[in-house]
């Protein structure tokens, strides 16, 4: 099979060779064109599935002006035989001796209705699997069900929507068997919850015993949440969150310090001009001008006036009070003020935090009543707490950014199942 004119896109110049005896395999990859030659011989030869239609090259603006044809070369009783196939015009007869059969021909002996002149080897099998096999499998496995008697009444009342209701539901072969057996168990919580249900229905009036746990469970509730919240402010984020504006607030310092050593090099200035102290005097030299002395002007004011410090006229030190507020407003002696600030109302947070209070000696009573030590319990807390809050303000006034854990770490009390209700 050669010269393929418009059948697909088949590259042209191609030559299909099939051996005059024995087994030509031809293979390729996917889009190689396999499929394209198939379809093409069907239509040229004999096959009793041609429904695949044969199309020219779709990426051919004239595509539909265009016809598919193929050249066969035969071999006719020992002699050459040259043979052109189109599209829509009868095949040569000599082509008809040849039988193409794929998987599409192969579901006309399965599906069609009509006679086969010759079925395939091996076809049989699938005759006699729906004839024979599946019936009788199909009576196997009703016998083997009607055998089985499943009483379902012991879990009538399991079902719900619940953990084990949603298993029941669901049920089958596929039920993970140890999330069964893990439902037919109680932890220590839910036993003690059981006896504590059990003693509930023997009260003599179940209504105000339920009234009492329901404000026993909001008050130890209120206590866990006190000690949550407590705790929030020593936990490792917070310290590390500590941590970051200590260092932010150091590194802006170095960066005002070095800022201040350029602002004063070249020129013969006091001992710390640029640096927090001087700039706390400067920030409230500005305030008096603009607020008392020179309201009217911008600061600095420069012409015509007076140092609002000294009294005494600028004169020649006007460009340098310009060159003053210039540094005070330079990036650097920004963001250290900020950073300063910004560890200023953190500490201030750390500081005025409530970690604790008084416990009354009712809620003390009903803590031991639940669980004996309770009550040591919590207030060891809070003190661990406590403990922590000062060694992390020490070492903020220390200037120690690394010794935020000077306690170990420190549980919370489990009120949780005191809390439930």
């Amino acid at each position: 099979m050669r010269d393929t004119k418009h059948l697909n896109r088949l590259a042209k110049g191609q030559v299909l060779t099939f051996a005059a005896t024995g087994l030509t395999v031809i293979f390729g990859g996917n889009g190689s064109g396999k499929s394209g030659y198939a379809r093409a011989l069907k239509r040229a030869c004999r096959a009793r599935d041609q429904i695949e239609p044969v199309h020219p090259d779709a990426s051919d603006p004239l595509a539909q002006t265009h016809i598919p044809e193929a050249t066969f070369d035969v071999l006719d009783q020992d002699v050459d035989v040259t043979l052109t196939w189109k599209r829509g015009v009868e095949p040569p007869e000599k082509l008809s001796t040849i039988a193409v059969f794929d998987s599409h021909c192969a579901r006309v002996y399965l599906t069609a209705e009509q006679e086969a002149a010759i079925a395939p080897y091996g076809l049989s099998v699938v005759e006699d699997l729906g004839s024979k096999v599946l019936p009788r499998l199909k009576r196997q496995l009703e016998q083997e069900r009607a055998a089985i008697d499943i009483d379902h009444s012991p879990y009538k009342g399991l079902h719900g929507d619940t953990a084990v209701g949603r298993v029941i539901a669901s049920l089958s072969h596929k039920t993970d068997v140890a999330t069964v057996q893990n439902l037919g168990k109680l932890n220590q919580a839910e036993l003690d919850r059981l006896t504590e249900l059990e003693k509930l229905l023997k009260e003599a009036d179940p209504k105000a015993a339920a009234t009492n746990l329901s404000g026993q469970s909001k008050r130890v509730a209120e206590v866990s949440q006190r000690l949550d919240k407590a705790h929030a402010w020593v936990k490792e984020e917070s310290i590390q969150r500590l941590r970051e504006l200590v260092e932010g607030a150091a590194t802006a310092s170095r960066a005002e310090l070095i800022a201040a050593e350029a602002f004063r090099a070249g020129e013969t200035l006091l001992p710390g001009t640029g640096e927090p102290i001087w700039k706390m005097l400067f920030e409230a030299a500005r305030r008096y001008s603009e607020e008392v002395a020179y309201p009217e002007h911008a600061f600095p004011h420069t012409d015509d006036a007076v140092c609002v410090l000294c009294q005494q006229s600028l004169a020649d030190g006007a460009p340098r009070l310009a060159r003053f507020e210039q540094f005070i407003r330079a990036d650097a002696a920004t963001a250290a003020q900020k950073a300063r600030n910004a560890l200023k109302a953190g500490v201030d947070k750390i500081t005025t935090a409530v970690l604790s209070q008084e416990m009354q000696a009712s809620l003390s009573h009903e803590l031991e009543a639940l669980e004996n030590g309770l009550p040591a319990l919590v207030t060891a807390f809070e003190a661990s707490i406590e403990v922590k809050r000062r060694a992390m303000l020490t070492a903020v006034d220390t200037g120690n950014g690394t010794c935020y854990l000077p306690c170990r770490k420190i549980p919370v009390p489990s009120l949780w199942r005191w809390s439930t209700g």
